[in-house]
């Protein structure tokens, strides 16, 4: 973090951003043991993904106690990083209020800020009102900032330009089904013959009972789905 309020850091889609302000977030905290980070995450997924590849524990989400969570975390990671969803921002740092410790929040996709504003405004009026105080410094990651207004959101703006960029994926397919059962059996199907292929496969599903209909035939065909 440097000596300004907020910053964003403008990185195309798929460059590590997140990653890379976590890998410093990490070597910045073990020397400033008077600050306590929190990554604020768009969606559940993100922020469990997060926390188990980048060792933080307990994401954030759903319903939990806040202060048993912080230490149980604390003793398990030996860290002041915690990740978690955008509405459980205020919860968290607010508790460490009565430590006078400082706090940097970091916002991944804040672009969603804008977008996202329609259907969840308090979680993000809330969050925005932890980022206004005096002892918070706020680190946005976008790779998307059109929507933001970067004159008067932020101080300073980073801008990751990729020489060499490498596309995330090789084959982008959209699979369209009315009858659920057909969906489940023929998206287990395609996931099983991607993965004999020696292919590793990322799938959007928008229905969480089949998520969990395909992850058991998968894992019946010993493919671990996660």
């Amino acid at each position: 973090p440097d000596g300004n309020k907020s910053i964003l850091i403008d990185s195309p889609t798929g460059s590590g951003k997140t990653t890379a302000t976590v890998n410093a977030l990490k070597r910045y905290l073990d020397t400033n043991t008077d600050v306590i980070a929190y990554i604020a995450m768009p969606s559940k997924a993100l922020a469990e993904q997060t926390a188990n590849i980048h060792g933080l524990g307990k994401a954030f989400i759903g319903r939990l106690n806040i202060e048993a969570t912080i230490y149980n975390n604390r003793m398990q990671t030996k860290q002041n990083m915690f990740v978690g969803t955008y509405d459980k921002t205020q919860k968290v740092i607010d508790q460490f209020h009565f430590d006078n410790k400082k706090v940097i929040l970091v916002i991944d996709e804040i672009h969603k800020i804008v977008s996202d504003y329609g259907y969840r405004s308090k979680a993000i009026n809330d969050m925005m009102a932890i980022a206004a105080e005096d002892n918070v410094k706020l680190i946005g990651l976008s790779g998307t900032p059109e929507e933001l207004d970067l004159t008067t959101d932020f101080e300073k703006v980073y801008k990751v330009v990729q020489k060499n960029f490498i596309k995330a994926y090789s084959k982008l397919d959209f699979l369209i089904y009315q009858e659920s059962a057909e969906m489940v059996l023929n998206i287990s199907s395609i996931i099983r013959n991607e993965v004999s292929a020696g292919n590793r496969v990322l799938a959007f599903i928008n229905n969480k009972t089949n998520i969990d209909l395909i992850k058991r035939l998968l894992e019946n065909s010993d493919i671990n789905a996660a």
